[in-house]
């Protein structure tokens, strides 16, 4: 009987094979399974070569979307405030808050994850995560303060046309779903930066909900439905804000190794 050598016998494992290095392993998600097919095809030295090294990591590709996602957030913001000067709201100046928030959180991400890898120090990442949670208590108060006028009937709230109401309850929802992805997926890494920026997107997609609430009342009915808006404002801050308080007073592991 003639020997089969050992390599040409398969895996050992029944049912898959193990991917070949560089190349997406079945178990992958599909953005990473797409990610590294694209980057097999660049060049793999240089400035090119270390960006596609770079976005073949989850945890370096999370960080280059969050340093990508500061001037969005800056730019809202400034939208909102010309609102807000155009016809002064106190709902609308909460939003700019909070968009605000939302944009320091991931510039002190961002900040955290380039000291940790030029120090070597993982401590930095816990301070790091501590502190966004302080920045969303922060928001949270903020916010629901201004929402407080409306509940007493002090305030009002914009009137939206239906395709804006439409598009920001799509938006809304949509970035529901993978704020909470995001979070599951960042718990199962232990990456504390990323369930830093994923759970400050839960809580500002817990914020919008209150805009969609307010877009979709006010495009079905022509009444007033500004004490709502602000009772249903300040439910989501509590959200918000208990989010930001397990963060910082959340009991880390005690040895956080810096990223590579």
């Amino acid at each position: 009987m003639t020997a089969v050598p050992l390599a040409a016998r398969g895996p050992s494992a029944p049912g898959a094979a193990e991917a070949a290095p560089g190349e997406p392993s079945a178990r992958s998600g599909p953005l990473a399974r797409g990610t590294q097919r694209l980057s097999a095809l660049l060049p793999a030295s240089g400035r090119a070569g270390r960006v596609v090294a770079a976005m073949r990591d989850t945890g370096r590709r999370n960080i280059y979307f969050s340093l990508a996602a500061i001037p969005s957030h800056l730019l809202m913001a400034a939208w909102k405030g010309a609102l807000t000067i155009a016809s002064p709201s106190l709902f609308m100046f909460a939003n700019v808050l909070f968009t605000l928030g939302l944009a320091a959180v991931k510039l002190l991400v961002v900040l955290a994850d380039r000291q940790s890898r030029r120090r070597g120090d993982g401590a930095v990442l816990a301070r790091a995560y501590r502190w966004s949670g302080l920045v969303l208590v922060v928001c949270s108060l903020g916010y629901a303060a201004l929402c407080l006028p409306l509940v007493f009937g002090e305030g009002s709230t914009e009137r939206y046309s239906y395709e804006v109401a439409i598009a920001i309850a799509t938006v809304t929802f949509v970035e529901l779903g993978f704020s909470i992805h995001g979070f599951m997926s960042s718990r199962r890494r232990h990456d504390l930066l990323m369930e830093a920026v994923k759970l400050s997107n839960v809580a500002a997609s817990l914020i919008l909900l209150v805009l969609t609430q307010t877009a979709l009342l006010s495009m079905t009915s022509e009444t007033d439905h500004s004490r709502y808006n602000g009772v249903c404002g300040i439910v989501m801050a509590a959200i918000a804000l208990l989010i930001g308080l397990r963060m910082c007073l959340r009991r880390l592991p005690s040895r956080t190794d810096a990223p590579s």
